[in-house]
């Protein structure tokens, strides 16, 4: 090869490391940006559910005062992290608290049941594993279609409307990052919930679940983030689901293990 040839080649190479650094960098700050607080979108649907199930008097009469508690402990805001805590980083011997135990599914998906592992006991530990469930079964894609499917299983009626739910927010902006809709489907996206926290209940029937996993995306390059996700959940016809009232407080996303994850309170879980 002439030196020329020899330098244009070593200038085209180096022209496409740059390219993938670009790639990889914006693919990365699209992951950790997922969850930040946003502006909702303009809703799409009504916050009722496809299911029919009614919301009890009690989470819809007006000046309820257990309403009112739900409603203040969602939008109590959580610690603020930045968002370079949820890249990949080294992990800490320190523990936010004792691993929380959660039990296992009593039912697993099947075609025309539910899309996610469901039949989680009436506790606060039930209602986290739930909410790992769904969260699982919404992230692991770059499809908004199976997001929708997943909605309409876990959303009550008087849910946050699909739109504004943080999972089809999520997708919905990595899509984006990714080029749009057909670009996306030739991605390969995961979600592992790893760690989690209970931010509070009210009552039996209510809790604010919170769990915080590791998103893995996989298209032209590779790129991971911690990302964190808190939702009401409502214990209704003898399940969890995604309850009543505008989505809680935006959760800290760290990288899963990390000392920011620590200092925002995250704990491991022990999944049955």
């Amino acid at each position: 090869m002439r030196p020329g040839g020899r330098r244009q080649g070593r200038g085209w190479a180096i022209a496409v490391l740059v390219f993938v650094g670009i790639v990889v960098v914006a693919l990365v700050i699209g992951l950790i940006t997922l969850f930040a607080p946003h502006s909702p979108r303009p809703a799409t649907q009504g916050g009722a559910s496809p299911t029919g199930v009614p919301p009890s008097n009690a989470a819809t009469a007006t000046g309820d005062a257990s309403t009112a508690q739900q409603d203040v402990l969602a939008a109590a805001p959580m610690l603020a992290l930045p968002l370079s805590a949820a890249q990949p980083q080294p992990l800490v011997s320190e523990t936010a608290g004792p691993p929380i135990d959660v039990p296992a599914p009593t039912s697993r998906p099947a075609p025309g049941g539910a899309p996610v592992p469901t039949g989680f006991p009436h506790t606060p530990q039930g209602a986290l594993g739930q909410l790992a469930a769904i969260d699982e079964g919404a992230l692991s894609t770059t499809d908004l279609g199976r997001v929708h499917e997943v909605y309409v299983w876990a959303a009550a009626a008087g849910a946050v409307a699909e739109s504004q739910w943080s999972p089809y927010h999520g997708i919905s902006t990595l899509i984006d990052h990714l080029g749009g809709t057909q670009a996306a489907l030739q991605a390969h996206a995961t979600f592992q919930a790893v760690q989690g926290q209970i931010k509070g209940s009210v009552g039996p029937d209510f809790v604010v679940a919170c769990v915080l996993g590791e998103l893995d995306v996989t298209a032209s390059t590779s790129a991971r983030a911690g990302l964190g996700d808190c939702q009401r959940m409502a214990w209704r016809s003898g399940r969890w689901w995604i309850g009543p009232g505008a989505q809680p407080a935006y959760a800290p996303s760290a990288w899963p293990g990390s000392a920011d994850a620590v200092r925002a309170g995250w704990r491991d879980l022990n999944r049955a």
